[in-house]
């Protein structure tokens, strides 16, 4: 979890995070208490977290209709190319991880709906 002085944490470190596969270090501690955009992004990743681990397993689930695919391939498909800035935002990969988060969160909604139904 090494960080640049002023940069911001690593996206895939939060998540890692987030998800529990990895223990924050003092500095990402530090970092945290800091940097209210990281911060907002441990909480959103860590809310999307909760709501999977909500997801009984042991349930079976309707699938989806075909509409609901096509909207999240249209969510994913939308999302803006990352590109190379010299930033320290991250890279290709936070692209990727928020479309992959958008696309789980549109499926688990859709599967609370037709549960709900």
């Amino acid at each position: 979890m090494a960080r640049a002085e002023g940069a911001h944490c690593d996206p895939t470190d939060l998540a890692l995070v987030a998800i529990g596969e990895s223990a924050p270090t003092t500095i990402f501690d530090l970092h945290m208490r800091s940097c209210p955009s990281c911060s907002a992004e441990l909480d959103a990743l860590a809310e999307v977290v909760d709501l999977g681990r909500a997801a009984r397993a042991d349930r079976a689930y309707a699938q989806p209709p075909g509409a609901v695919w096509a909207s999240v391939q249209e969510a994913v498909a939308a999302g803006t190319p990352v590109t190379a800035s010299g930033s320290s935002r991250g890279g290709p990969a936070r692209g990727w991880l928020v479309a992959a988060l958008v696309a789980l969160v549109l499926a688990m909604i859709a599967i609370a709906l037709m549960v709900l139904a």
